[in-house]
């Protein structure tokens, strides 16, 4: 049975980029789809949210107001709901962060390797994001249009 990766990014383009890269380094091991932030209420249906194993998601979400760490809001409630997600940035800070469930280009592991590493954690795996908010907190905020 195949692995099934949803990515979800800030970008068009960033999510296309990230699908052939996982479909060229994992091939036959996944189906992959992708969507930005933006289409996410339209094309993550309720069937594609249960049958995806893993959700690859950009850390950074523009909006009117500035950037928002958008990948940590949303792991945070996909691992609440026993789902895993691989929060991925631009950046080069993944030795300070320390995170499994983070990846960028600073870390030791390729990014499909990062994948498998989220793949294999335990059904339960305690996802913590303290150092993804603490590195991140000018951007861990609401956005501007949700705030009364």
């Amino acid at each position: 049975m195949k692995t099934i990766i949803t990515i979800i990014t800030d970008s068009v383009d960033l999510s296309k980029c990230l699908n052939r890269y996982i479909n060229c380094h994992m091939g036959e091991m996944a189906d992959t789809y992708f969507m930005t932030y933006a289409q996410k209420a339209i094309l993550l249906s309720p069937d594609l949210y249960k049958s995806t194993d893993l959700f690859v998601l950009g850390l950074m979400r523009g909006y009117s107001d500035g950037f928002r760490a958008e990948g940590i809001f949303t792991a945070e409630i996909i691992w609440q709901n026993h789902k895993k997600a691989l929060i991925i940035s631009g950046s080069a800070k993944a030795k300070a962060i320390a995170n499994p469930t983070y990846w960028d280009l600073g870390s030791e592991a390729m990014l499909h390797e990062q994948i498998i590493n989220v793949l294999n954690l335990e059904e339960n795996y305690p996802s913590n994001f303290t150092s993804l908010k603490e590195e991140y907190r000018p951007y861990y905020r609401q956005p501007f249009q949700h705030q009364h």
